[in-house]
């Protein structure tokens, strides 16, 4: 799998918590619909707080 760094668009759901849920994203004029998420976590870069 490639790594890249582009700006996409992207429709998010969250939960009571606040946490973020991925609906779909676009990427390259194809809209991506996601169905299963593998992995979460959560890093903390420059002191900021980031869900992964």
């Amino acid at each position: 799998m490639e790594v890249v760094m582009k700006h996409i668009e992207m429709i998010v759901r969250f939960d009571l918590g606040g946490n973020p849920r991925p609906v779909k994203f676009k990427f390259e004029n194809k809209v991506i619909i996601i169905r299963q998420i593998i992995n979460s976590s959560e890093e903390k870069l420059a002191g900021n707080r980031m869900k992964v």
